[in-house]
């Protein structure tokens, strides 16, 4: 593989850049992944099982490297960690240890970077996780409110074999909202790329925008500023299994496709994004593309996994790999609904337990369960509460075609009733968001855990 380039911040074009001998058409090949979310493991997505993992994910990127003559990038655009098996023990440490092992090339600063903790102690922890990436960290719309500096750089040019990339990110305005963005300001996305892309243009033979704020701003963004070549984008976990051309208004050159080009590879690592884009030159150094290829390849277990990378996981991974129980058969998609509920309400010891429906990723099979195992089961690991609901709250909420009500069948219209449940769904749901509720000082994963022991005990 080429030896890479990467410069933070350029002035202005060198008379030894000048000099360059350009070809006329050249290809770009990027791969890219975004909105993984923790997700280094292989998990369940849908009826799908056994799909994506980040050591599966890595002996690809490896053999697309092997193969590939032309320049080839490799780019994440963001929200990273979070919400993964690891999340609250490491707070993405493991995540960009394995982006620095695979060897990425530019990484964006996603929203859920921020959320790695409550408050600043979130901040803190991205400003961590950024000192810890050994290739560019890329935000253009995100500065210091006292100084007006950028948190990282805003681009960076990359140059192999021979063309000169050049990548700037924005990331999503909402996050601005976060109590972990204190003393951050963050630029609406498109007025900043409006500023950066003339630099940009003047110093790169070629524009990527690497975007963590969502299909629809991305259109948007595509159709403002369409000196933007490519757009690598995350954020609205959309999957656009082909790349998806946004005509500029204009059109004069008759070998340029007309506008820029938007890939997206869904979420979680499912599968891994490739585009390959044909690039001309037009004048001394400016490239248009001029045609382009691009799918989502799945992650399966087809793929070999990456010894180095399953090395490098299992060393984060041992510290929970104990078994606590065992599992006298295999679980459905919708038995996990169930078990779910059922663990909520054994835990709380009330008469109810209510889950919500796909929040079990993972399923459990026949046989030793393991904290790991338990820790991989809840997309989302909200912090249980306790409650009481009247019979007739109980109706409607047993209607709710979203959640899970285990604990009792039939429902007495005067009585009132334990319940517990995860704390989201206490702001989400009709018949939840208006009681009153009371934490029970644990997470979703703990309480499977206690539910799990519990049962090996008593069985």
């Amino acid at each position: 593989m080429a030896c890479l380039l990467a410069i933070p911040y350029l002035s202005a074009r060198s008379y030894a850049d000048a000099e360059r001998q350009l070809p006329r058409y050249v290809r770009l090949v990027i791969l890219h992944t975004n909105d993984v979310h923790g997700h280094m493991f292989p998990f369940s997505y849908g009826d799908e099982k056994d799909v994506g993992g980040v050591a599966r994910r890595a002996t690809m990127i490896e053999e697309m490297r092997s193969q590939c003559k032309d320049a080839l990038l490799v780019l994440d655009a963001g929200d990273v960690f979070t919400r993964g098996p690891l999340a609250n023990a490491y707070k993405g440490e493991p995540d960009i240890a394995v982006l620095n092992a695979i060897g990425y090339d530019a990484l964006a600063i996603g929203n859920n970077e921020y959320k790695g903790d409550e408050g600043l102690a979130g901040q803190k922890i991205m400003f961590e996780r950024i000192k810890q990436v050994q290739f560019p960290v890329l935000c253009g719309n995100c500065t210091y409110k006292d100084t007006g500096k950028p948190i990282v750089p805003p681009f960076t040019i990359i140059q192999q074999n021979g063309l000169k990339v050049g990548i700037f990110s924005v990331t999503a305005p909402r996050a601005a909202t976060y109590p972990q963005a204190e003393g951050l300001s963050i630029e609406d996305p498109i007025q900043a790329a409006e500023r950066i892309v003339p630099t940009l243009k003047n110093e790169a033979d070629v524009i990527v925008a690497l975007t963590h704020i969502g299909y629809d701003l991305d259109k948007q963004l595509a159709a403002q500023v369409p000196d933007i070549d490519i757009i690598v984008g995350g954020d609205s976990h959309t999957w656009l299994y082909h790349p998806e051309l946004i005509r500029a208004s204009s059109n004069q050159d008759a070998f340029w496709v007309g506008g820029p080009i938007i890939v997206q590879d869904g979420e979680w690592g499912k599968c891994l994004g490739e585009l390959t884009a044909v690039l001309r030159l037009q004048g001394e150094h400016d490239y248009q593309v001029m045609s382009y290829t691009g799918e989502l390849v799945p992650v399966t277990s087809r793929t070999q996994p990456s010894k180095k990378i399953e090395s490098l996981l299992s060393r984060y991974s041992k510290p929970f790999e104990k078994v606590v129980g065992m599992q006298g058969k295999p679980l459905s998609k919708a038995d996990m609904d169930d078990w779910m509920a059922d663990a909520f309400y054994s835990v709380g010891k009330t008469q109810l337990g209510v889950s919500q429906v796909g929040n079990c990723e993972n399923r459990l099979k026949e046989g030793p369960v393991t904290r790991l195992d338990l820790m991989m089961v809840p997309v989302y690991d909200n912090m249980l509460v306790t409650g009481q609901i009247s019979g007739k709250a109980l109706r409607l909420l047993m209607s709710d075609k979203t959640v899970v009500v285990r604990g009792i069948e039939s429902v007495d219209d005067n009585a009132v009733y334990s319940v517990c449940t995860q704390d989201f769904l206490t702001l989400t749901n009709p018949a939840l968001k208006d009681l009153k509720f009371q934490p029970l000082g644990m997470t979703i994963r703990e309480a499977l855990e206690q539910y799990v022991t519990r049962q090996q005990t008593t069985n």
